[in-house]
């Protein structure tokens, strides 16, 4: 019997969703580099009102795991999200899953072999709560998804990350903190169970904007944010003292308003070993979208500085989301001009 896959090329994608849950999977040299500060080229058309929420690396053989805002978990190949144009709008992702219709995806988690994966899930909602779930728990899925984590309230889940079970944990939040602990202060849970506090909120209008693990030597690391108006930085993670979990954290940025604008919006670790095969890529809230080397992303000492340039945004338009990309584990050409 002939299997689908085996009639597939494998080749690395770039696979982008929208707010309103729109989905297209589209070739990974779409976007060529360009310099800091550029106007960046449109990454598609999106219905009135509707924007860019994630952007993400997988081959066309990986298992797509999608996990939603109320704590559901859902699977596909990657290979069955349909093609599409740099232009095209993408297909409505209820078409791929059974997702219900409350609700919204929030995090995505390619996964190459269930039978040899090793490791855990670590999930992070928007309130600061934590906690991590063997991957095995996640071999077997059911056509209309899983429940994944017992939320509470109002509370959303909105992070998930596949680590080694020895990593360290960076939130950071909306006004501009970031808390580093050990994975293991986070304790392993079933996989429809709660979580515990990750990091202690600055008042009822904070909230957490993102989550990423420390693999490997901190100190050959840098923690890489993004404010709402493309300002941009990199720190060395030595700047940010490890501390126990559930606390307030250290600023990271200076958000000052005007030149900053008031949030913080992406935050993600880079390796300074990898530098020179790494590159950014930024997706504002109007779907313009704009790829840079991050070597070109001044590092800073300080935690409180406001960083530089990174896009030039059009009127009203907000940075969405960025990715950062290791070109060597492509097969793009590493001296891209």
């Amino acid at each position: 019997e002939i299997n689908i896959e085996d009639l597939i090329a494998e080749e690395q994608m770039l696979i982008t969703i929208t707010r309103d849950g729109y989905i297209k999977r589209l070739d990974y040299d779409t976007f060529r580099s360009q310099k800091r500060g550029g106007r960046g080229v449109t990454a598609g058309k999106t219905r009135d009102e509707d924007n860019f929420e994630h952007l993400f690396r997988a081959s066309t053989h990986d298992y797509i795991l999608f996990f939603t805002d109320r704590g559901r978990v859902y699977r596909l190949k990657a290979f069955e999200v349909p093609q599409a144009s740099r232009q095209a709008m993408g297909t409505a992702v209820i078409n791929l899953i059974q997702i219900q219709p409350d609700e919204k995806i929030t995090a995505t988690v390619p996964i190459r072999d269930f039978r040899t994966a090793e490791g855990f899930l670590l999930m992070v909602t928007e309130c600061g709560e934590i906690k991590r779930t063997a991957v095995a728990e996640y071999a077997n899925l059911r056509a209309n998804g899983l429940v994944t984590f017992d939320l509470e309230g109002d509370d959303a889940l909105k992070w998930v990350k596949h680590t080694p079970g020895t990593a360290e944990v960076i939130l950071t939040t909306e006004r501009g903190m970031a808390i580093r602990f050990p994975e293991d202060r986070v304790p392993s849970r079933g996989r429809a169970a709660g979580g515990v506090r990750g990091i202690t909120l600055n008042g009822p209008e904070d909230r957490v904007v993102s989550a990423d693990v420390v693999i490997g030597d901190a100190d050959a690391q840098e923690l890489l944010v993004i404010s709402e108006l493309g300002l941009g930085k990199r720190t060395p993670l030595s700047a940010y003292r490890s501390q126990g979990r559930g606390g307030k954290g250290l600023i990271t940025m200076n958000l000052s308003g005007d030149r900053t604008g008031k949030c913080l919006v992406v935050a993600t670790v880079v390796s300074k070993e990898s530098e020179p095969n790494l590159r950014l890529m930024i997706v504002t809230e109007n779907g313009v979208m704009i790829r840079m080397k991050a070597e070109e992303i001044k590092t800073t000492a300080g935690r409180s500085t406001s960083g530089v340039r990174l896009i030039n945004l059009g009127e009203g338009d907000r940075v969405k989301t960025a990715e950062v990309i290791d070109v060597s584990k492509t097969s793009e050409d590493v001296d891209e001009a």
